[in-house]
């Protein structure tokens, strides 16, 4: 979730019941969400506002943008623009039939993307050359090097030039597993994080050989990787057995930092660090029934604060808000799309305490959302 100048975006969306133009824009408090949907075997892209002031949660506009998707991630570059060094609003859509999408966010009414990636030959059964041959789970935008990774069922990382649309680079990971998650070192800008579905983690230098891997062994599928932001030369991946397991990337063969079990007989899906507290993170479960939880990150492993369960089916991606509103989390589902408030909880209200208040706390949601027996 980026937050976004409303000046930015077209004033000619009417907000149903809208009786003024303030209703119509959006308002540099607002913090914006971007959300995909499947329905009738295509992806609506939608851009929800999130009004702090008025502690409401809406559509802006949506669009379809192509066939089944399978994740998104926020660009700041236009693709037929690529040098200009003013701040753009993109994003690329990763598609099960092997091509990624890639959609301006400001237009309401798009004729087609910006660029595809990638791909089958239009009107053909042959894939465009280095294409991935299979469906696209992962996308890791870097900001510093304005290079956008993917990873693919067909068990390869590819770095594509997006002001061109050519992959830059393929690296073969493993043949017989799934790429499930991609992250940008946040100091290394070249070093990539990659996790599998058949427990691996790789750490790729992008710079060097193809070869030029080093691989951990977790022993159990990964759904989400992160660099440790307070310690780069450790992360943190979220596993299929319920645990967020921490290496050190000096020591390839070494035990563990440390292992967490975050939930019993469910996967771990999601590791998010807060953009203002960087030793703030929470993560979310695969069941319906599973709490988001909020973690302060220690030298020895996690120290749980507070959790909720969201009422809005099983949680798909999670995401904190900009740092202007650090205590907002927003949540999607496979029902519908919901707003927590941190200082709901005394111990995140005491950690939180020089953020400006928001006139109401608590939640906003499309629909009832429940709170765990924490």
């Amino acid at each position: 979730m980026e937050n976004e100048e409303a000046k930015e975006v077209h004033e000619n969306e009417m907000i149903e019941d809208s009786d003024s133009e303030e209703d119509i824009e959006v308002q540099p408090s607002d913090e914006l969400c971007v959300s995909c949907k499947i329905q009738e075997g295509a992806s609506n892209c939608e851009l929800n506002v999130f009004c702090t002031e008025r502690y409401n949660l809406y559509t802006h506009h949506d669009s379809v943008v192509g066939e089944l998707s399978t994740c998104m991630i926020w660009i700041d570059r236009d693709p037929k623009d690529f040098d200009s060094t003013e701040k753009k609003s993109f994003v690329a859509v990763a598609h099960m039939n092997g091509e990624i999408s890639i959609w301006n966010l400001l237009l309401l009414n798009p004729r087609g993307p910006s660029m595809v990636l990638g791909g089958k030959e239009e009107n053909s059964s042959e894939w465009k050359p280095k294409s991935h041959t299979d469906s696209v789970l992962t996308l890791a935008w870097n900001k510093n090097t304005k290079a956008l990774a993917s990873g693919s069922v067909d068990g390869t990382v590819k770095l594509w030039n997006i002001s061109t649309g050519e992959c830059a680079k393929t690296f073969e990971c493993d043949k017989e597993a799934n790429i499930t998650a991609l992250d940008w070192h946040p100091r290394e800008v070249n070093l990539l994080l990659v996790g599998l579905n058949n427990g691996n983690c790789i750490v790729i230098n992008t710079q060097q050989a193809e070869n030029n891997k080093i691989i951990f062994k977790i022993g159990s599928g990964i759904n989400c990787a992160r660099w440790n932001v307070l310690n780069p030369a450790c992360f943190l991946v979220a596993t299929d057995e319920g645990k967020v397991v921490s290496h050190d990337v000096r020591k390839q063969n070494g035990d563990p930092v440390f292992v967490v079990d975050c939930y019993e007989e469910e996967a771990c899906t999601s590791i998010v660090f807060n953009r203002k507290k960087r030793n703030i993170l929470m993560t979310a479960g695969a069941g319906e029934d599973q709490p988001i939880i909020i973690w302060q990150l220690t030298a020895n492993g996690l120290q749980k604060l507070c959790s909720k369960i969201l009422k809005v089916g099983p949680v798909l991606s999670v995401d904190f808000a900009s740092e202007d509103h650090p205590t907002l989390i927003l949540a999607g589902g496979l029902e519908n799309i919901a707003v927590w408030d941190l200082r709901e909880s005394s111990k995140m209200k005491a950690l939180f305490s020089y953020v400006k208040p928001l006139e109401t706390q608590g939640v906003t949601t499309t629909s009832e959302m429940e709170q765990s027996n924490e």
